[in-house]
């Protein structure tokens, strides 16, 4: 609990630093990116995770998945609106105008 009263809401949680990028996947219609960042490290830099976040043409960036650093995971899109979030062993499948994952939740 007290872990989630340090960090941001998930939607409001902001690390587009080019520095904390580890990778970027564009859309199959090239109108939407989705860049995963590290974020965190607020107790001596070891207590970070993954922040997924989607770039539109015609949006302001949204947060749609914050996974743990212990976790292993995969994400891809399944079509222009739709990614497939896989981790700890669950599937998720988020519509990126209106779902977000969080593992802390």
């Amino acid at each position: 609990m007290f872990y989630i009263n340090l960090q941001p809401d998930l939607p409001r949680a902001n690390v587009t630093n080019k520095e904390n990028e580890l990778s970027f996947k564009t859309s199959p219609d090239g109108r939407h990116t989705l860049r995963t960042y590290i974020h965190g490290g607020q107790f001596f830099r070891t207590d970070y995770s993954f922040l997924g976040v989607v770039e539109s043409e015609d949006s302001e960036p949204s947060s749609i998945f914050l996974v743990g650093e212990d976790h292993n995971f995969h994400v891809s899109w399944i079509d222009s609106e739709t990614l497939f979030l896989e981790t700890m062993g669950e599937q998720h499948i988020l519509n990126i105008f209106k779902d977000t994952y969080d593992y802390r939740r």
